[in-house]
């Protein structure tokens, strides 16, 4: 019998049944993940999932103030969500790259003005203020630390938080060329004092100074209210201490205290300094209420993010303490100091007069 392939036809194949279509063998699929990226992409989703979440969910803190203690951590969200992104590109992961780059580029949104924010321009004939907010923290002992750092800075006018007597005593002892402005003292955590530097006579003069409650329901939260001159120009300084928000009662009333700032700013006539613990980020609502309302400047901006609490916790510090003032003056110098016993960093800033100030009055 002839061979059908040997006259070059096709050879006869035997009937076979269709390819089932649940066969893999016959379907194209895309390759499952191997082991160990499933285990580090599992990971990175615990790292992200409760990043990102909290980096949306902290600009509705108006709502319930756990929420909005989600809102004080901006710089370690980035640096953990930069991690994340870098492991998404390792792993090729595009679902969580662009997730989780989302929620970086919405923090740096709110972290990088500070680094590139302009501080305006100052009428450099006029005479600089240095103003120093420093919380003690009742406990500390050390009086001698915090006051060498005092007279090390020789800030113009200096704001002290969580004084006692003992501490009243030890700057009136101690701190040669300062004057009491005004001083509360008190045997818990809301004792204030502001004092002078002697040798700033020439260009700072107190035109009243006073004490008074920050919570109208509630005595001992005081505040320092102080009328000045500066360089010939006009300003109130209000130095206060914010009650940390540790609680539902106690969130209210720091609420309620930077609520009380705003309203202050706004019935006073002319140019503000409000300084002092805050215990709020400048992320924070009540804080950005503060801000707004009050048309005011953070002295963090062009200074880059400058942490103050709690000293010795790294990474996890957050900025807490503030200067604030009007937009008709302008940031000169900008730091926080490390002095030992307290659990806040100092904050020192110098201020110049805005230039428009200067053309507008001429």
């Amino acid at each position: 019998m002839q061979d059908p392939a040997a006259d070059g036809r096709p050879t006869p194949v035997a009937n076979q049944p269709d390819a089932d279509p649940s066969d893999t063998a016959s379907v194209t699929r895309k390759p499952l993940p191997k082991p160990r990226h499933r285990l580090g992409r599992s990971t990175i989703a615990l790292l992200a999932v409760p990043v990102v979440a909290a980096t949306f969910v902290g600009f509705f803190g108006d709502l319930w103030w756990v929420i909005d203690l989600a809102s004080h951590f901006r710089v370690q969200y980035a640096m953990l969500l930069g991690l994340v992104v870098v492991l998404s590109l390792l792993l090729r992961w595009p679902f969580m790259l662009i997730v989780s780059g989302a929620a970086l580029a919405t923090n740096l949104a709110l972290i990088v003005p500070f680094y590139t924010g302009d501080t305006g321009e100052h009428d450099p004939q006029a005479r600089p203020l240095k103003v120093m907010a420093f919380n003690v923290l009742r406990t500390n002992d050390d009086h001698d630390a915090v006051i060498l750092h005092l007279l090390d800075q020789q800030p113009d006018l200096a704001l002290m938080q969580e004084v006692n007597f003992q501490w009243i005593g030890a700057f009136q002892n101690k701190a040669v060329g300062y004057d009491r402005v005004v001083a509360r003292g008190r045997s818990d955590n809301w004792g204030m004092l502001l004092l002078m530097r002697e040798a700033s006579a020439d260009r700072l003069r107190i035109i009243t100074a006073r004490t008074f409650e920050t919570l109208e329901t509630e005595e001992g939260k005081p505040a320092i209210e102080a009328t000045l001159e500066w360089d010939g120009r006009a300003l109130t300084l209000l130095g206060m201490h914010a009650l940390p928000p540790v609680s539902a009662a106690a969130a209210d009333r720091r609420d309620r205290q930077l609520a009380m700032a705003a309203d202050w700013v706004g019935r006073q006539p002319g140019p503000v300094i409000v300084c002092g613990d805050l215990n709020a980020t400048p992320w924070s609502a009540p804080m950005r209420d503060l801000l707004d309302r009050g048309e005011l400047v953070n002295s963090m901006c062009g200074f880059g993010i400058q942490k103050t609490w709690p000293r010795g916790a790294g990474l996890a510090r957050i900025p807490i303490d503030h200067v604030l003032h009007s937009e008709s003056i302008v940031t000169l110098e900008r730091h926080v100091g490390d002095v030992p016993g307290s659990d806040h960093h100092p904050v020192t800033v110098t201020l110049g007069w805005s230039n428009e100030v200067t053309s507008s009055a001429e």
